[in-house]
C-alpha cells in the first residue's frame, strides 16, 4: 500500500498539476505557482478522505512522501532524516511521521520557497498533525506501541 500511496502523491504533483491537460486552461500567471502546491494538499485530502470508503481513509504521510517527491527529492531529504532520527531516538513510527511533516514546513521556510509552497508544507504538517490525533491521545495515556526493530534506546530482548 506504501508504495500505491506514494504514487498517488508523486503523480498528483509530478505528473498532472504541470502538464496541460486539453479540456483545461491554464492557470493565470498569479496563480501558476500555487497549481503544484494545491494539487499537493487536494490528493492528500483524497486520501485522508476518500469518497468511495465513506470518507475513511489513510493518516497521508505515505501519499505527502509522493507529493513532496514530485515537487523536489531535495525536500524529501529533511523530512526522511528527521523520521529517521525521530524513530530511532524514540520509537515511535507516529512521532517520526509528524516531525517529519513539521520538518518539511520548517525546510521551506528556511530556504525561502516561497508563499505557495511553504503554505502547502504548513497545511501538510498540520493536516498530518490532525490525522494523527488518535496517536497524540495514545502517546499522553501512555499506550502507543513502540518500533522496536528501529529504536535504538530499547530494551534488547534475547540478549544476556
Amino acid at each position: 500500500m506504501f508504495v500505491i500511496d506514494l504514487a498517488k502523491g508523486w503523480i498528483a504533483t509530478g505528473a498532472l498539476a504541470p502538464w496541460a491537460m486539453p479540456a483545461i486552461p491554464r492557470a493565470a500567471p498569479a496563480l501558476a505557482p500555487w497549481v503544484v502546491p494545491v494539487c499537493g494538499i487536494a490528493v492528500m485530502l483524497g486520501h485522508v478522505y476518500p469518497v468511495w470508503f465513506g470518507f475513511r481513509g489513510g493518516k497521508g504521510v505515505a501519499t505527502l512522501v509522493g507529493a513532496v517527491l514530485g515537487i523536489s527529492i531535495w525536500l524529501l531529504v529533511p523530512m526522511v532524516l528527521t523520521w529517521l532520527i525521530a524513530v530511532i531516538l524514540f520509537g515511535f513510527v507516529s512521532v517520526g511521521s509528524m516531525l517529519g511533516a513539521i520538518a518539511l514546513a520548517v525546510t521551506i521556510w528556511v530556504r525561502q520557497l516561497g508563499t505557495p509552497l511553504f503554505t502547502f508544507g504548513v497545511v501538510a504538517a498540520l493536516l498530518i498533525l490532525y490525522t494523527h490525533r488518535g496517536n497524540i491521545a495514545r502517546l499522553r495515556a501512555g499506550t502507543e506501541p513502540r518500533s522496536q526493530r528501529l529504536w535504538l534506546l530499547g530494551a534488547r530482548r534475547g540478549r544476556a
